[in-house]
C-alpha cells in the first residue's frame, strides 16, 4: 500500500462518511504547469513518501482555474454557489 492509499483511506474514514462537516466542491479546467517555479511552490513534505521532490519524473502540479465553487455547512440544504 502506497502512501496516498494510506491517505485516502485515513481520509475516507475520519472525513469522507463525516456529514456535519462543511464541505467546498470546486469545478474548474485543469493543466499539468511545465514551469519549475510552480512545481516547486506545490511540492510539500508529506510528498516525499511517494516523490523524490519536485525534479522526481513521476511529480507534476495541475493548477486549476475555478469557474464554480459550492460550500456547504452543517445542517443546510442548499450549498452558496460562487460562478465566475
Amino acid at each position: 500500500m502506497n502512501a496516498f492509499t494510506r491517505i485516502a483511506k485515513r481520509n475516507q474514514k475520519n472525513y469522507l462518511l463525516d456529514l456535519a462537516r462543511p464541505y467546498v466542491q470546486v469545478q474548474g479546467t485543469a493543466k499539468v504547469t511545465p514551469d519549475p517555479d510552480e512545481e516547486q511552490a506545490c511540492c510539500f513534505d508529506l510528498l516525499g513518501d511517494v516523490f523524490t521532490g519536485p525534479d522526481d519524473l513521476k511529480y507534476g502540479c495541475i493548477i486549476v482555474t475555478p469557474y464554480r465553487a459550492e460550500y456547504i455547512q452543517p445542517g443546510a440544504m442548499v450549498p452558496d454557489v460562487w460562478e465566475k
